[in-house]
């Protein structure tokens, strides 16, 4: 036979403050989280599964523009974000690394050493298919 009582369990008593939608929920209403102090995530899951949605939503408008492409094939092909790359051009004063011809950002390409696996500076076309005959290299 079994007995069933009448308490209240833990997660019905115990309440949270969720940040998203500002109110005060059992805990139950919140998904696990491991790095965090109570191993409780900070919003219910309502909404924290409205904020994916909407994120996910957003990372996917950004990877239709042509910025959101090439940040996408950066770091997938060289390992470098898109604020990386930038800063690599600006260092280089726009310039290729090569012969120090002035290029535009949008027509440069990435002089990469598959073997260390690392970016040895931008690039202009010419000096890059030079280098593709010579060495072997990779492109953006």
């Amino acid at each position: 036979m079994i007995h069933m009582t009448m308490e209240t369990t833990k997660t019905e008593t115990e309440r949270k403050y969720c940040k998203g939608c500002k109110r005060d929920l059992p805990i139950s209403k919140f998904g696990k989280d491991q790095s965090a102090k109570d191993k409780l995530l900070h919003q219910c899951r309502e909404c924290h599964n409205r904020y994916q949605r909407e994120d996910r939503q957003q990372r996917k408008e950004y990877l239709r523009t042509k910025e959101g492409q090439r940040s996408r094939l950066l770091e997938r092909k060289y390992g470098v974000t898109l604020k990386q790359h930038k800063q690599l051009y600006t260092d280089q004063k726009g310039r290729c690394s090569n012969c120090g011809a002035s290029i535009p950002y949008d027509e440069i390409y990435v002089s990469y050493n598959y073997e260390t696996k690392k970016v040895r500076g931008l690039v202009g076309k010419r000096c890059f298919f030079q280098e593709i005959i010579m060495k072997g290299g990779g492109v953006i």
